[in-house]
């Protein structure tokens, strides 16, 4: 069974991967975990535009 993978599944990895290496955020990662979210949930059906995007 293939599951797909989501948005958050990526920002996941992505924080994830940024802490082993080292990195640390300036900021806070909960905006771009909101947006991964956003971007998954039922409600949401198009492309990501440069206008969803920067909102």
């Amino acid at each position: 069974m293939n599951t797909p993978i989501t948005l958050q599944i990526r920002v996941q990895d992505y924080l994830a991967e940024r802490r082993h290496l080292g990195f640390q955020l300036k900021h806070s990662e909960l905006p771009l975990v909101d947006f991964a979210r956003y971007v998954d949930s039922p409600d949401w059906a198009g492309l990501l535009t440069l206008d969803i995007m920067s909102d």
